[in-house]
C-alpha cells in the first residue's frame, strides 16, 4: 500500500471513535472472532486468550448473530472477516448493528475484493487488519479501543 494510502487509513481509523456503551465492559473483555477459516479462529483464540481476552468463535455471519443474541452485552468487540460464504462481514456487521447499534467492530481480510477501506470504515468499523495478521498489533489496537491496560 502506498504511504499516502496508509496515512489516510491511519487518519480514518483514528477518526472513527469508539461508540459509547450503556453498560460496563466485562473483565476481561470478550472478543467475538468471526472467520470461516478454522485455523484463523483457533490462532486468534489462543493468542487473544494468552493476552488477557476471552473469546467467542463463529464460523459464519449467521453463527455470529446467534452468539450475539446469547452473549450480546458480554461482547466488547467483534473481529469480522470481510469475505465469508453466506453473510459477508459487511452484511454481518449491518445485521449486528440492527441488534446493537453500539457494537464495536474491526474487520480483517487478506483480500478486499470489490470493497474499499473507506466502505468498511463508513460502516462504523474501528480498523481494518490485513492478513497475514500482526497479532501484537491487533492486541495493542484492541487494548487501545477498549481502554484496557497491558498485563
Amino acid at each position: 500500500m502506498p504511504a499516502t494510502l496508509a496515512a489516510q487509513d491511519a487518519e480514518r481509523t483514528i477518526a472513527n471513535t469508539v461508540p459509547p456503551r450503556t453498560h460496563a465492559l466485562p473483565t476481561p473483555p470478550m472478543i467475538l472472532v468471526v472467520d470461516d477459516e478454522p485455523v484463523i479462529r483457533h490462532l486468534l483464540q489462543v493468542y487473544l486468550e494468552a493476552h488477557g481476552f476471552r473469546t467467542l468463535l463463529a464460523a459464519s455471519g449467521k453463527e455470529a448473530l446467534a452468539l450475539h443474541d446469547t452473549h450480546g452485552e458480554s461482547i466488547a468487540m467483534v473481529l469480522l472477516d470481510v469475505r465469508m460464504p453466506g453473510l459477508s462481514g459487511l452484511d454481518t456487521l449491518t445485521a449486528l448493528r440492527e441488534q446493537d447499534p453500539q457494537i464495536r467492530c474491526c474487520f480483517m481480510t487478506g483480500d478486499l475484493g470489490s470493497h474499499s477501506i473507506e466502505e468498511l470504515l463508513d460502516l462504523g468499523a474501528l480498523h481494518l487488519f490485513r492478513k497475514p495478521l500482526f497479532l501484537a498489533d491487533l492486541v495493542a489496537k484492541f487494548r487501545a479501543f477498549l481502554g484496557v491496560a497491558s498485563r
